[in-house]
Order: structure tokens, then C-alpha cells, then sequence
């Protein structure tokens, strides 16, 4: 999906990227309205869930979604996100996480700034909250 976003330029997602507990899931266990949303998601783009699975849970709560899970070594965690996502080609990649280990893949795939971006062909539109910027967080989330 191509995204125009002012000021900046044309992004074109093909894949996102989340991080697992703390950013889809809590203590574990992801919630059924966060289940729906990533369903929706993977309506456009190839879901992809990174974690080191810390919880040992991440299997049993994404086995029913339409996502694909690589678990990382905790260990080398931020290194192995990074290279998955470079894997993926990170300029075509939404990444969304919080943690310690998903420092490396904002800092490397994301320009500066937050930005709202406009979706087509009447796809939702999202609001991308890119590294780099004092407010980021790493986000994106739909747009009302």
C-alpha cells in the first residue's frame, strides 16, 4: 500500500512488523480486540511478529492469525530484528515496538519526524509516529 505523506514523500508498505509483549500483548496474553486489528492488518500488508518470547506464550496466542513468528535469542534480540527486517527490505516495512531490542530497527529503517499518511484506493489510513523524532514512539495506528 503506497502512503502519500506531505511534506516528505510516497512510502510504500508491503510488510509490518510488530514486537510481541508490551506492544500487541500483555504478560503474555494478547487481547481479542487486538486480535481483530491484526487480522484487518493482515487484510493489506504480510504480518510478521518478532519477539524473544520471554513469556513462552507467543505461539499458543498468534496460532489462529495470519501472521508469521520468528523468535529471537533474548540475548541478541535487537540484532536478529534488525537483520529479519533488512532481510524483508526495511524501506518497504512498517515496524511497530517498545522494547530495549527494537531500538536497532527504528534507527536504522526510519527517517526522522512524525507523519500522517494518506492510504488508497479507500484503505484505512494510518498515522505513522516514525524513530527519530522527540515525540516517537515507533507507532502507527489507524486513523479515525
Amino acid at each position: 500500500m503506497r502512503y502519500e505523506i506531505p511534506g516528505y514523500k510516497t512510502l510504500t508498505i508491503e510488510n509490518v512488523v510488530m514486537d510481541f509483549n508490551g506492544t500487541i500483548a500483555v504478560d503474555g496474553v494478547i487481547k481479542e480486540a487486538v486480535k481483530q486489528r491484526i487480522i484487518r492488518l493482515a487484510e493489506y500488508y504480510r504480518v510478521y511478529v518478532l519477539t524473544s518470547d520471554t513469556q513462552g506464550t507467543a505461539a499458543r496466542e498468534l496460532a489462529d492469525l495470519p501472521v508469521t513468528l520468528e523468535v529471537c535469542n533474548t540475548d541478541h534480540a535487537g540484532e536478529c530484528k534488525r537483520r529479519f527486517v533488512k532481510g524483508l527490505g526495511g524501506n518497504i516495512c512498517a515496524c511497530i515496538g517498545n522494547g530495549n531490542n527494537d531500538v536497532l530497527i527504528h534507527n536504522e529503517h526510519s527517517p526522522p519526524g512524525p507523519r500522517r499518511a494518506r492510504g488508497e484506493g479507500g484503505r484505512p489510513q494510518m498515522e505513522i509516529v516514525l524513530a527519530g523524532s522527540p515525540d516517537s514512539t515507533g507507532s502507527m495506528r489507524p486513523c479515525e
